[in-house]
């Protein structure tokens, strides 16, 4: 496993060739990513974007013909979010820094992902009262509180579920490591 972010100095894409697929429970070697883009999920799956498709699995929520917004375009989660979503069939769209009139987007989705990683910024206005929203963002907010992208008290009786921060997404994805790691 390699942490992120690594010194700009680093050659990424190198550093992520010397990782042994077969060890690779990020998913960052290029063969693993080729895999993953191709459809294939018999290897490792990056882990923030697997519990968010174990999350909705768990509680019966089919992607399948549903309007998926992924606020993330990265590497480790938007883009591998996005192939596992497309695999079942949902219509996907990805939002990211220089996405215009955010909120246009969320409107219009049935489900969003989010993983933007700025503490509490979408708030009731940004969705209808039939979204669901998946957060798996974690930051401390001004009060050193830990939360995600969602402002959970302003949405909490305005749409129909959400996940929280903590104890949502970043719980799973941290049981899934360890899956992955006795593999």
């Amino acid at each position: 496993m390699i942490f992120r972010p690594i010194p700009t100095s680093v050659d990424e894409d190198k550093l992520d060739r010397l990782i042994a697929p077969e060890k690779d429970v990020d998913c960052m070697n290029p063969i693993n990513k080729a895999k993953l883009y191709s459809g294939d999920t018999s290897g490792f799956i990056p882990l923030a974007p697997k519990a968010s498709i174990e999350l909705i699995d768990y509680y019966g929520i089919d992607v399948e013909s549903k309007n998926c917004l992924i606020i993330n375009h990265s590497n480790v989660v938007g883009k591998p979010l996005a192939m596992l979503l497309l695999n079942r069939f949902a219509t996907v769209e990805i939002a990211h820094i220089k996405t215009k009139n955010l909120k246009e987007h969320t409107l219009k989705a049935d489900i969003i992902f989010t993983a933007v990683g700025k503490s509490e910024f979408l708030d009731s206005t940004y969705f209808r009262e039939d979204a669901i929203v998946i957060d798996i963002a974690i930051t401390k907010n001004a009060d050193g509180r830990f939360t995600g992208d969602l402002n959970s008290t302003d949405v909490q009786d305005k749409i129909q579920a959400y996940s929280p921060v903590p104890n949502g997404v970043g719980g799973l994805t941290n049981l899934l490591l360890i899956e992955s790691v006795i593999k």
